[in-house]
C-alpha cells in the first residue's frame, strides 16, 4: 500500500505519485483524493500522532475503533510494541466475548528491527489466540528491504511504502 503522500513535494504530487504507485503495483494507497480522483483502494492505519494525543496506549487503540470500526489496523510501535501487542490480544479477546463484529484486523509495525518485532509480535498474538490478526510493516521501505524481509520468512501480510517511493516528475 502506498503511504507516500506526506513525504511529497506538494498535494498535486502526492496525489499523482499515489496514482503512479498503483499503476507500478501497490494494491491501494493512503491518499482519499488520489482514491477519489482516480479511483483507487484507499488503505491506511493510525498514525503516531493519533496515539500520542491520547493519555493512554489502550485509549487510543479504542478511540481509533470506535471511530473507524472494530476491523481496522493499529499501529502499535508508538511505545513499547511488545507490551502493545499483548494490548491488541486483550482488546481482541474482550471483543470476542462480546461477540463484537470484526474485531482487531491488523497491527502495523513502523520503525525499529522491523523483522524481528514481526517474529516476537506474530508469537504474543498467536500465543493468546490472535492468529487472525495481520501484521504490516512499513517504515523506510523499499523493494530491497521488502525482499530481505520476505527472505528471512517475516511474518508479515502486508508492507506500507513511501519513504523511499521514488516518483519523479517532469513538469
Amino acid at each position: 500500500v502506498e503511504f507516500g503522500s506526506r513525504r511529497a513535494p506538494g498535494l498535486e504530487a502526492s496525489v499523482l505519485a499515489a496514482r503512479a504507485a498503483c499503476i507500478a503495483g501497490c494494491v491501494g494507497t493512503s491518499n482519499v483524493e488520489a482514491g477519489r480522483r482516480f479511483d483507487l483502494p484507499v488503505a491506511g492505519t493510525m498514525a503516531h500522532s493519533w496515539v500520542l494525543g491520547f493519555p493512554d496506549e489502550v485509549d487510543a487503540f479504542r478511540g481509533f475503533m470506535a471511530l473507524f470500526g472494530d476491523a481496522t489496523t493499529l499501529l502499535i510501535d508508538t511505545y513499547d510494541t511488545e507490551r502493545a501487542a499483548h494490548r491488541v490480544a486483550e482488546l481482541s479477546r474482550e471483543l470476542r466475548a462480546k461477540r463484537a463484529p470484526g474485531g482487531v484486523q491488523g497491527v502495523r509495525i513502523d520503525s525499529g528491527d522491523l523483522s524481528a518485532q514481526a517474529f516476537a509480535v506474530r508469537r504474543i498474538l498467536d500465543a493468546q489466540g490472535c492468529h487472525d490478526v495481520e501484521i504490516i510493516l512499513s517504515g523506510n521501505l523499499d523493494e530491497y528491504r521488502i525482499q530481505e524481509l520476505l527472505a528471512a520468512n517475516t511474518p508479515v501480510n502486508a508492507f506500507g511504502v513511501g519513504t523511499h517511493l521514488d516518483v519523479s516528475f517532469d513538469a
